[in-house]
């Protein structure tokens, strides 16, 4: 079982309660060992917390690769997949039972959600269990925001006064399409005006 941290959320400047992650971790069975992949960057805080049930964990930084790339899109009218899974560093033999993807979503157009989706998919176990973030606030940083775990139910994220740009506001009738090959699982309205959502793998090959 996790064991909490021992830091004080009150400590921390920008803290919120993360009930996607308290009720992610009320599903996962005591004394199993889980396959897990990190799209954010990787921090020492989250990866000193996964340790503890982790047999595998890879962390991705998926938006700064792909940055990094200058942003490459597939030819028109080609699919985002080949694409995305060159920019995915782990092989195609990979099954994970945790995807950590944050607030991505916010910074992908529909057709790459779905691509991205698709691709994590193929890689997911069945009953494996996805977290992302979905904001509806009209504006959101340049950047995807980067989260630390301080405990079972408390993040920290790093935020800023740089630049923003035009929140997509993706619907919850928008989201269950993209995520082809999930089904919601839970659903919560936070305060600060982000919808966290856990999405379930369903029948894997």
């Amino acid at each position: 079982m996790l064991k909490p941290s021992h830091r004080s959320p009150s400590q921390e400047p920008s803290v919120f309660r993360s009930l996607g992650l308290a009720a992610l971790l009320q599903q996962l069975e005591e004394g199993r060992l889980y396959s897990i992949l990190d799209l954010g960057p990787a921090r020492g805080t989250n990866l000193d917390f996964w340790s503890q049930i982790a047999g595998r964990i890879c962390f991705e930084d998926f938006f700064r690769t792909w940055a990094d790339e200058g942003f490459p899109k597939p030819e028109e009218g080609e699919s985002h997949v080949p694409l995305f899974r060159r920019l995915l560093s782990f092989g195609e033999s990979a099954r994970f039972d945790i995807v950590l993807a944050w607030d991505l979503f916010n910074y992908l157009e529909p057709g790459q959600i779905e691509a991205l989706v698709e691709c994590l998919a193929r890689s997911c176990h069945t009953g494996a269990i996805l977290l992302a973030m979905i904001s509806s606030a009209p504006t959101i940083p340049e950047r995807p925001t980067v989260f630390r775990i301080l405990d079972r139910e408390h993040l920290a994220y790093e935020s800023g006064t740089g630049p923003v740009k035009t929140g997509p506001r993706y619907q919850p009738r928008d989201v269950a399409r993209m995520v082809s090959g999930f089904q919601v699982m839970y659903s919560f309205l936070l305060r600060h005006g982000v919808q966290e959502y856990l999405f379930l793998r369903q029948d894997a090959p």
